[in-house]
């Protein structure tokens, strides 16, 4: 039997979003602001490049939200380029959902091939 692929799973912040605590730890900390990182995930492994999400097209980046999330925010390509990859070396993209800071960068320049492959998850 062939053994199971194994994949490194690799973060990239690709943005943020701030807000009031209470509105993710159901009602505590309320009037408290909050900052939480938006990740996309690079997966690395297997004969395809894989992304999961694509992030904020424009990230507010800033030192008090980099501080606020304890590392760097990086723009879409920046954060590709982290282990050495364009948006035309990403065979598939998969899709958690689509709210506009996890889906934001498919609009490409003209004759960027990206992504070769666009998966949505739908809960039916």
């Amino acid at each position: 039997m062939d053994k199971p692929t194994q994949y490194k799973i690799h973060p990239i912040v690709m943005g943020t979003k701030a807000f009031d605590k209470g509105m993710m730890t159901y009602q505590c900390g309320y009037g408290e602001p909050y900052t939480i990182p938006i990740y996309c995930w690079y997966l690395e492994g297997g004969d395809k490049k894989i992304l999961v999400d694509t992030g904020e097209m424009a990230p507010l980046q800033s030192k008090e939200r980099e501080s606020a999330i304890g590392g760097k925010i990086y723009k879409f390509e920046e954060g590709l380029a982290r282990w050495c990859l364009k948006p035309e070396d990403i065979d598939i993209v998969i899709h958690t959902h689509l709210h506009n800071d996890y889906f934001m960068n498919l609009n490409l320049p003209q004759g960027i091939q990206f992504p070769k492959r666009l998966i949505i998850e739908r809960n039916v």
